[in-house]
């Protein structure tokens, strides 16, 4: 038996906003980050706190870096890597440059459980990047290396290496497991340097190679394969399953070395396809199968649920191969005469690589799939970019009506596949697709959703005062904005219950402590969150159980008197219980 401690404090009060209705209908709040040149959102992600962290490229020489961070003066050359963090109340805590004298980019982030953050990108600078004593602390060559950085809760420089040999190289991905290893993805034509002796595939493939790396926590190297054919191959995002299990998901041209033999799809069916591909935890090949139609398919985020089923988003204008029959939208929505036009697309695959569903999202003109998340109550939500005046927006959005330009959007989709709730968000400028990988989409235990993207718009709806003021200081700046989580909805009777957890409360009525016995067939880590009637939560907290009966102590000392709820959520279902606190 293993007891944990949990402790409800008053300090926690307030963390979480009461919405009434689904992610995409409300808006907390938006701020602005940058200074007079270009600043670009790649990623967002939110640690278990509700803070959230946005990585991505500037060419601001001010507006952002705060005093007293790691550089706070922008390194020079074409733009430098940054790195922000803002308090749940959208408060800015600390943002760095991360960059030397020439162009330097991030394109992912990350955060451990512990509240580190990562990011990764690509370097041009051969100086001011790295530290003494990584895993790659010289520059490799080439045009430009990889590299991934490490930051502490505070901001704080832990590690930084680059990840690259003779050729370009380029950090697209990351993610970490409840160890603390870190899985990196991303592409490169350097036949030195990337793989260790025994990978999967340790001879480059052709053009360009994805490769598939996982380190410790201190930055060591465990193994690292290519994955690749004779074509540009380039992965866009990486993932681990709760069995360790790693996935990849690629755009690819490449006619051979790509898929397994009994795969879903095993030949290319257009110019460029999907590529879905599982690993398991020692790095050796499970399965991998193309998927797509006669057009182009382009790769974006992907994430598994508890089950190991994957979800995938990217964007698409090809008229087969992606939806299912009776999907949503079964069919493309373009136009004719767009002949460079995409729909978004969100397809679900079982943990054997066979698809259950796929679906169209878009209207008459251009859609970008470009983040997915899975939301505590077992929907699924995808951001990206849109042109389109219709197809997007359902009556219930937080913005109904597409704005001059082009637009960010969120969409919440049930774990079948049916659209609950869609909404535009951007102002009178533009929320632009033709550049970078946003909107970036994150959400956080209670279930609050996160996007960052870059925008042009000086009037982005609820956007606070600033770190620069409250609107647009160039032509682009970076933008985070959130929407409050639908504990409404989590009580409905609709939820699918917690699969792998069963739970007990005693004492009850409870004084000053009550005791949550937790009895779970597998290693996970759960949300615990303490709401009241009217459904404001008073603190959300994660908890790591084991396989068995685990007990958690939660302090009630600073609860006000009344009656609660208090559920255990993982990302297949909530459970709950009612606890009346009598002082």
């Amino acid at each position: 038996m293993k007891t944990l401690l949990l402790f409800i404090a008053t300090a926690l009060m307030g963390l979480c906003q009461s919405p009434l209705f689904a992610q995409c209908t409300q808006n907390d709040w938006a701020v602005y980050l940058g200074g007079t040149a270009y600043d670009y959102v790649e990623e967002v992600a939110v640690d278990i706190s509700g803070n959230a962290i946005i990585t991505g490229k500037t060419k601001s020489t001010s507006g952002v870096a705060t005093p007293g961070a790691y550089q706070t003066k922008y390194g020079g050359g074409g733009a430098d890597a940054f790195v922000s963090k803002f308090d749940p109340a959208g408060t800015l805590l600390w943002s760095t440059y991360l960059g030397g004298k020439k162009l330097d980019y991030a394109y992912a982030n990350t955060v451990d459980l512990n509240g580190n953050i990562y990011i990764g990108g690509r370097a041009e600078s051969t100086s001011g990047m790295t530290t003494t004593g990584s895993h790659q602390p010289v520059y490799g060559g080439g045009p430009n290396d990889g590299f991934i950085a490490k930051f502490s809760p505070a901001g704080a420089l832990l590690w930084s290496t680059y990840y690259g040999g003779l050729s370009g190289d380029w950090v697209l991905g990351l993610v970490t497991d409840p160890s603390g290893n870190l899985y990196v993805t991303g592409y490169t034509g350097s036949t030195n340097g990337i793989v260790t002796a025994g990978a999967q595939q340790t001879v480059h493939g052709g053009q360009m190679d994805c490769f598939v790396l996982k380190m410790d926590a201190e930055g060591r190297r465990i193994f690292c394969t290519y994955y690749g054919g004779e074509g540009e191959d380039r992965p866009h995002d990486i993932q681990v399953d709760n069995d360790g299990n790693i996935f990849l998901y690629t755009t690819t041209p490449s006619l051979t070395n790509m898929v397994t033999p009994g795969a879903y799809q095993e030949e290319l069916a257009g110019r460029l396809d999907l590529a879905l591909t599982k690993y398991a935890p020692s790095g050796s090949l499970l399965w991998s199968t193309y998927i797509g139609g006669i057009g182009d398919d382009r790769a974006r985020e992907m994430y598994p649920d508890a089950e190991g089923n994957i979800y995938l988003t990217g964007f698409t204008n090809s008229p087969d191969g992606i939806a299912t029959d009776d999907a949503q939208q079964p069919a493309l929505s373009l136009s004719d005469e767009l002949l460079d036009a995409f729909d978004a697309f969100l397809i679900k695959f079982d943990r054997d690589g066979q698809r259950i569903w796929g679906t169209y999202y878009g209207g008459t003109k251009k859609e970008y799939g470009r983040g997915l998340r899975l939301t505590p109550w077992n929907t699924v939500l995808i951001s990206g970019n849109t042109v389109s005046k219709a197809g997007i927006a359902t009556p219930d959005g937080f913005q109904t009506k597409k704005s001059l330009s082009s637009d960010a959007y969120i969409a919440e989709f049930t774990a079948d596949g049916n659209l609950i709730a869609g909404t535009f968000y951007g102002g009178t400028g533009s929320e632009p697709y033709e550049i970078g990988y946003g909107p970036s989409i994150d959400i956080d235990p209670a279930g609050n959703v996160y996007l960052g993207f870059a925008t042009s718009s000086p009037d982005i709806p609820n956007a606070l005062n600033s770190y620069n003021g409250d609107t647009i200081t160039a032509e682009l700046d970076a933008l985070i904005a959130r929407f409050p989580a639908d504990h409404a909805r989590m009580s409905s009777q609709s939820l699918l219950p917690v699969k792998e957890a069963k739970i007990t409360l005693y004492p009850n009525p409870a004084t000053e402590v009550a005791i949550l016995s937790v009895t779970s067939t597998t290693d996970q880590e759960v949300t615990l969150m303490l709401e009241d009637l009217s459904g404001k939560v008073m603190c959300s907290f994660p908890v790591q159980i084991v396989k068995g009966t685990n007990e958690v102590s939660v302090d009630l000392k600073n609860v006000i008197s009344g009656t609660y709820l208090i559920y255990i959520i993982e990302m297949q279902g909530i459970a709950s219980k009612k606890i009346v606190v009598a002082h």
